[in-house]
């Protein structure tokens, strides 16, 4: 199946070049190969990427996703060539210095990296991440220095075949997870206490999410099943399906979602979808969608909740989310400004009710930050966040209590 897909998109471009040379749009086929990168699809991403460096040559992005696709892959002498390149004829371009020195670090390179590193300053300033991978070099080049110092009698005849490679999260197909969080609140609510367990599987086709939650939420446990599909129906475009079961009055009995994004013109992706909750007293249904923007090594992406009340009128909440990738996808520093309740984890309740239409209604504001980060030569992925927010009172509008949040999130790939 995947030898397919890699066929069919080589035939698709190919067509276009017989049709009329270079008049065909190479962002869709540069979209679909960073996301064929990320899925660890490293063989049909190059394959894309060249097709589309044989009409635009000069397309430096395309050729520093190639190089980085190479680098990803443990070919660190392939990607050199490319990042030469690259930053031979873009000085200016500090994605490719900072990809370039990634590169290095990978292979162990540290002299080299340190050269690209100084290189790259001398042309884009004293850039802040890349004076912070300068001093990270020099950190690792004197931690080997110490340790060669110390083992110096017993090295073996040929180290290089005990050197360990970084492990690159996008080429494992398989991946197990756990992921807890927290809420304590200043008032009468006791904590709330959220816990799951999801398997994912990347295939040709898209990725598979089972997962089982349980939560503690006014004294009381419960589990709730759920599967997440991320199906991909063209090069620029994929859906998200979802659905999930209880039986637990703390979880909704049904929920369902369903969304398509697409890539629209250089570095955005918007989305429109919907989210149905069953709960004992009543269905909620919940439209939303959202606008993504990828500058660089950054990610911005808005996301409005609108829910239609009985009444006539509508709720309105939404999401910020904000993110600063390091080496690839899986390494961030980020932030989550939300206003209004996230229809996606809270709940409230009055004595054995749980307010289902109330839930989306009440004026909250909450801000998260969260850390994603691995150890170079583990396939372990950890994920941290801290977080505070206000939230009003369902039974007394305008009164507000405090909440504290803190979660993590543990994966671990093969």
């Amino acid at each position: 199946m995947r030898k397919f897909w890699t066929i069919l998109s080589v035939l698709i471009l190919c067509n276009g070049f017989a049709q009329s040379d270079r008049q065909f749009d190479p962002d869709p086929a540069f979209f679909s190969a960073r996301e064929m990168a990320f899925e660890g699809r490293y063989e049909q991403a190059l394959d894309t990427l060249n097709l589309v460096l044989q009409a635009y040559p000069e397309y430096t992005d395309v050729r520093n996703l190639l190089a980085k696709v190479h680098s990803w892959n443990g070919e660190y002498d392939e990607a050199r060539k490319q990042f030469n390149r690259i930053t031979s004829n873009t000085r200016d371009y500090r994605e490719g210095w900072i990809a370039a020195i990634n590169n290095e670090i990978y292979a162990q390179n540290y002299s080299l990296a340190l050269g690209i590193a100084n290189k790259a300053m001398t042309y884009i300033g004293n850039d802040p991440e890349i004076a912070v991978l300068r001093n990270r070099i020099l950190t690792l080049n004197q931690n080997r220095n110490d340790s060669l110092n110390s083992r110096v009698l017993a090295l073996p005849k040929d180290p290089s075949r005990n050197k360990k490679e970084p492990v690159v999260f996008g080429k494992y197909a398989n991946r197990m997870g756990v992921l807890s969080e927290g809420f304590v609140y200043t008032d009468d609510f006791s904590p709330v206490v959220l816990t799951g367990m999801e398997y994912i599987r990347y295939t040709s086709l898209g990725k598979i999410i089972p997962r089982i939650n349980h939560g503690y939420r006014f004294e009381e446990h419960g589990f709730q099943g759920e599967l997440d599909l991320y199906p991909r129906f063209s090069q620029s475009v994929y859906g998200f399906f979802n659905y999930g079961y209880s039986t637990s009055a703390i979880f909704p009995e049904h929920r369902a979602g369903a969304e398509v994004f697409a890539t629209v013109k250089k570095l955005w992706e918007v989305s429109l979808g919907a989210r149905y909750l069953r709960f004992e007293d009543g269905p909620v249904m919940i439209y939303t969608g959202s606008l993504g923007y990828y500058p660089g090594n950054n990610y911005l992406s808005l996301r409005p909740y609108i829910t239609p009340r009985d009444n006539g009128t509508t709720s309105v909440s939404g999401h910020l989310i904000g993110r600063r990738y390091r080496q690839d996808r899986e390494h961030f520093l980020g932030f989550n400004l939300i206003y209004g309740i996230s229809p996606e984890i809270q709940a409230l309740r009055s004595g054995n009710t749980l307010l289902a239409e109330t839930l989306f209604y009440v004026e909250a504001q909450h801000v998260n930050i969260e850390y994603q980060f691995s150890t170079a030569f583990s396939p372990h992925l950890f994920r941290a966040t801290l977080g505070i927010g206000r939230q009003e009172f369902a039974a007394v509008p305008g009164e507000f209590y405090w909440a504290f949040m803190a979660g993590f999130r543990y994966h671990t790939a093969f």
